[in-house]
This record gives structure tokens, C-alpha cells and sequence, in this order.
């Protein structure tokens, strides 16, 4: 965690920084060079999947720290829990009509469409964590599912990145994290719903994934296009 302080807070936003991939997703925008590496140059972005991650990560460490008796680290990890919280209020919230930017850009990068319209899975795992205690997000999420026609949730993101902003082939509009179905991204959702009171949707939801399942039993298969729920990837995706 003290290695992510040091070198990948923005300074700007105080929030953790990354190479301009979706949000959760490892491959980036560059057209040279190893499509998952960062290398000096890579356009940077601030994404709401690694404030949620590191959102729990030092939630978790403050409780860790307290239970083995040092007070004084477990408050400054919750204080740092509670920074970025707020960090992630300023610089990622939409109000309305109300979800989490998959990221803003800290090296400037036009497109040529509104990438703020974009609602990405990891508005899912923002209420997992804690890092937000609000509703909205999910509502989102299920909609997006609906405007792709998802049989079921874990939708990466919708809408998609246009074909051809993504130099790497899988990551066609629709395809892989780029508009793609991801079961273990839909188990998160679920769950985040159950814990949220809306036990009516996860349990839609829940049946969904189940009744795809049971189409193959043996396999659990990486991700899905999401409106035919064509299976693609591994078939022993243990994610």
C-alpha cells in the first residue's frame, strides 16, 4: 500500500493513477509496444475500479492493524480510507444521473464521443467495498444491462468504446472488457444488490446467471458477448 502512496497517487487528486485502459481491464490505449505493459509516455488516467480496490484494501488494513493492537496504524488507515472517499466524491461522482466516471484522464486525450456516458462494472464493485452507500450506481448498472440486451449481469461496460479505439483486435466494440459479459464481475454485482436491500433484482439476477450455467455444467468460461451469450475465452476461468 505505502508503494501505491508513493508512486501512484496523482498529486493533483490524491486518488491512485493508471494507464488509460476501460477501468478494471489491463489493456490500454497505445498502438505501440506491449499492449498491457505501462511504459514512460502512456496516457495516465484515474480509474473508479482502483479507488475501490484501494478503498478496501486500506479498510481492511485499518481493521488488521486494530485487531493486532496498533491503534495508531489502524487510524491511519482508516483516515486514508476516509481521504480518498472523499477524493473519489469530487473527481469521479456524476449526480445525475448518478454513477462513477470510468476514469478521467490526468495526460489529456480527446475522443471523439462523450466517455463520461460510459457506465462501467466497477460502479459494482464501488458499493461492494463500502466506498459508496448509495443505490444509484446498481440502478445504472441494471439498465446498461438492459439498453445491451444482457441475458444476465456483469456487463464491463456500456456503451462501448467504438470499434478502433482500442488498437488490440479482441477489444472491438462489444467484445472482451470493452462491452463484454464477465460472470465473476456478475457475482460481485449480485451480490452488491443482496447487501443493498434489493433482493428482488439479485435474485433475478442470481437465476440468470444460473439458468446460463446449467447450459455447461462442466466449463466456466472467461467472458460472453453479451447480447447472444456466446461463450469466449477459457473454459476453466476459475476468476
Amino acid at each position: 500500500m505505502q508503494w501505491l502512496v508513493v508512486n501512484r497517487t496523482d498529486p493533483g487528486s490524491g486518488l491512485l493513477k493508471r494507464a488509460h485502459t476501460t477501468d478494471w481491464g489491463d489493456v490500454k490505449i497505445e498502438r505501440d509496444g506491449a499492449p498491457t505493459d505501462l511504459l514512460p509516455g502512456d496516457a495516465l488516467a484515474i480509474s473508479i475500479y482502483d479507488q475501490a480496490l484501494a478503498y478496501q484494501a486500506l479498510t481492511q488494513l485499518a481493521v488488521m492493524n486494530a485487531a493486532a493492537g496498533d491503534v495508531a496504524n489502524g487510524a491511519h488507515y482508516r483516515a486514508a480510507a476516509r481521504d480518498l472517499q472523499s477524493a473519489v466524491e469530487k473527481f469521479l461522482w456524476v449526480p445525475n444521473p448518478g454513477y462513477y466516471k470510468t476514469h478521467v484522464h490526468i495526460t489529456p486525450l480527446p475522443h471523439p464521443f462523450d466517455e463520461d456516458k460510459i457506465v462501467s462494472i466497477a460502479n459494482a464493485h464501488a458499493v461492494y467495498t463500502g466506498l459508496t452507500d448509495k443505490i444509484g450506481p446498481l440502478d445504472r448498472l441494471a439498465e446498461a444491462m438492459r439498453a445491451m440486451g444482457a441475458g444476465k449481469p456483469g456487463l464491463s461496460l456500456y456503451p462501448p468504446y467504438p470499434s478502433g479505439t482500442f488498437s488490440y483486435a479482441q477489444m472491438a466494440e462489444g467484445q472482451y472488457q470493452n462491452g463484454g459479459q464477465w460472470d465473476w464481475w456478475g457475482g460481485l454485482q449480485i451480490t452488491a444488490e443482496f447487501e443493498r436491500g434489493l433482493r428482488l433484482r439479485a435474485l433475478e439476477h442470481l437465476k440468470a446467471v444460473a439458468s446460463d450455467w446449467a447450459k455447461h455444467p462442466r466449463d466456466i468460461y472467461e467472458w460472453q458477448m453479451a447480447r447472444a451469450q456466446e461463450n469466449r475465452g477459457a473454459n476453466y476461468y476459475g476468476g
